[in-house]
């Protein structure tokens, strides 16, 4: 069995070494199908050496091709990733926080993919208050959109405020704590 489980290190090794060197050769899209696999597989669930040098050069890599990823999944899936495995990864965050406001704005990601990437910035305690701002305008024009489709149904009441502000969003879409530390910086205040 010890015999086994050398083999296995030494087969992980060399699966670590060749990932590490094809990197340069891979698209964004490419990138973030191997960092999902990584992750699916539990082998790299480790920050500490030797996977630390893996999860450095992946970063690396990746903060110049993320403006070429489609959709939001992409993007979510780097920072679930990094997030998950406590792996500090400031310059892929900030690319992250740089690319996704733009995206988020236009309306496509989905309730769920806004939802793990509030909670991956907060999980890895990364600030990005335009990416906030972003989350929260996105999430208010969801509201509001639903709010007006609910009062155009039969038996709705029109004119009522509706049950969230600006503020109660922050703290629903982003882990309690950090939303007040968040709020507090950026003086908002109950609605």
């Amino acid at each position: 069995l010890a015999s086994v489980r050398a083999e296995d290190r030494a087969d992980m090794e060399k699966l670590r070494e060749s990932t590490v060197t094809a990197l340069p050769l891979l698209t964004a899209r490419e990138l973030t199908a191997l960092v999902h696999k990584i992750e699916l597989s539990g082998a790299a669930s480790s920050t500490a050496p030797p996977w630390d040098h893996m999860w450095k050069q992946l970063q690396q890599h990746a903060v110049p091709k993320l403006p070429d990823l489609e959709g939001s999944s992409s993007l979510v899936m780097w920072a679930n990733v990094y997030a998950t495995v406590g792996f500090r990864a400031p310059h892929l965050f900030d690319a992250i926080a740089s690319a996704a406001p733009p995206k988020l704005l236009d309306g496509s990601w989905r309730p769920r993919d806004v939802a793990m990437l509030a909670w991956s910035f907060a999980h890895s305690a990364h600030a990005a208050p335009h990416l906030f701002d972003a989350i929260a305008t996105s999430t208010a024009s969801r509201l509001q959109m639903q709010a007006r489709s609910r009062t155009t149904r039969p038996g709705s009441t029109s004119g009522q405020r509706p049950w969230w502000s600006r503020q109660s969003l922050v703290h629903r879409v982003v882990s309690r704590s950090t939303a007040r530390t968040w709020c507090a910086r950026h003086a908002i205040g109950s609605s």
